[in-house]
């Protein structure tokens, strides 16, 4: 107990800004639980995240007290402009540039607390995973606990009356608890590895991980086999893979030196993943080729990338530049989220409105088009006509009487088409029979 003090006044002492701002946050929103509008808890929930997250990384690097001073103002100053531009509702995509800008924050100050330990990042993960268990454990004994004392009094204090009590206490939780030991948790790693950490690590997640790689390596076995084409599922079962595996053969690199196989694990894991890459390459490929860019695609495509890096880096000198795969996602999410043009709503609609003026060129009735062009003019409209500069990128010549009238006649075959969870591939990405 003694040291979770410890750690609660160090922790308090480098992010004072950032602990104030939560705390104040939680105590604001615990007493005018019922009395405020939607609106002015959101606007306030904004200025305070956007402020919380800037002073967390002015905190990371920054000593001096009049740094810290001009820093804070410059953070507040930033979360007012993104409150007001986020509720006026005349920005296009300043929700997105936002959480970007929150993301790549985050990160930047992360990056630095990881350097702020002297500790390579496999030894820091482990000791963060142990730090965010115990915080988990804590949270959900005390919940639960806190949330049966209140039935008990609201039922018998109060009859049944005041059950805001309930909300009160875990927006509480959350904010005194939760946040502070979380950031405690992520730039305080003083304390050694435990065996509890160390037996989740090694012989919980790590097999359940060279298990399911085995698994896809035998499905992609049977691809070639029987000349089949990749389920549609395939993409996200292997990013969901990778999301477990990279931290399982970061985390067990703090462990390579107690164990041959460990080592030896470390250096084959990263390698077989290496195939998957191009099985998601070709699944996203196909999907791209034959619907066009969406964001989710967009950020597929970020993640392969991102993969492709992270891989690399796994394997080069030692893991000696690993810390860069936060580099990577910082850049990637950049360009995803901020970068103009480029940025994924962007991209997207530029694909889509090139795919509406492939499938319908200008001086055409949509009647005279092939029944494979209507499906393509039909879905690239849709997609655009949702977007808030629509007019921007459907062209002046295109008919949405014509479309709505044809497709009134044609509405149940083509609602399954579109809103269909399965894609249904182009033929150049057809190994052999096709199957649905």
């Amino acid at each position: 107990f003694q040291s979770v003090v410890i750690n609660y006044k160090n922790s308090f002492k480098q992010y004072t800004a950032t602990n104030i701002v939560i705390i104040v946050t939680t105590l604001f929103l615990v007493f005018a639980y019922n009395s405020l509008a939607g609106t002015i808890i959101n606007k306030t929930l904004t200025i305070a995240i956007i402020s919380a997250i800037n002073f967390f990384a002015c905190e990371t690097y920054l000593k001096k007290s009049w740094q810290r001073g001009a820093s804070y103002v410059a953070s507040i100053v930033i979360a007012v402009l993104f409150e007001k531009l986020i509720f006026s509702n005349t920005s296009i995509g300043i929700t997105r540039i936002c959480i970007g800008y929150l993301i790549i924050v985050f990160l930047v100050g992360l990056m630095q607390a990881i350097k702020n330990t002297k500790a390579d990042v496999g030894e820091y993960s482990v000791k963060v995973l142990k730090n965010l268990l115990n915080v988990g454990i804590v949270y959900a004994i005390l919940n639960i606990g806190l949330t049966l004392i209140s039935l008990i009094f609201i039922s018998l204090i109060l009859s049944y009356k005041e059950f805001g009590l309930l909300g009160r206490l875990q927006i509480a939780l959350f904010g005194l608890l939760v946040l502070p030991a979380s950031l405690v948790a992520i730039t305080e790693i003083k304390q050694d590895f435990s065996k509890f950490i160390k037996a989740i690590i090694l012989y919980i997640m790590l097999p359940l991980t060279l298990l399911a790689t085995a698994i896809i390596y035998i499905y992609m076995a049977k691809i070639f086999i029987i000349r089949e084409v990749p389920a549609n599922s395939i993409f996200r079962i292997i990013t969901g893979l990778f999301i477990v595996a990279f931290p399982v053969w970061v985390m067990i690199d703090a462990f390579k030196k107690e164990s041959k196989i460990v080592e030896k694990i470390c250096k084959i894991l990263p390698i077989a993943f290496i195939p998957f890459l191009l099985l998601q390459t070709y699944s996203i490929c196909a999907r791209i080729d034959g619907n066009g860019l969406t964001p989710s695609r967009y950020i597929g495509i970020a993640f392969i990338v991102f993969e492709a890096i992270a891989i690399f880096l796994s394997l080069y000198k030692e893991r000696k530049y690993l810390i860069h795969t936060i580099t990577t996602a910082i850049v990637l999410i950049a360009i995803s989220t901020i970068l103009p043009v480029a940025n994924m709503e962007s991209a997207s609609n530029i694909s889509q409105a090139n795919r509406l003026k492939r499938a319908w060129r200008e001086n055409q009735s949509f009647s005279e088009l092939s029944e494979d062009n209507k499906k393509t003019a039909w879905s690239a409209y849709i997609y655009l006509s949702n977007q808030k500069n629509a007019k921007k990128y459907i062209p002046n010549y295109i008919d949405e009487e014509q479309i709505n009238e044809y497709m009134t006649s044609k509405k149940d075959g083509y609602e399954s088409d579109l809103y269909s969870t399965s894609v249904k591939y182009p033929e150049m990405y057809i190994i052999g029979e096709e199957e649905f």
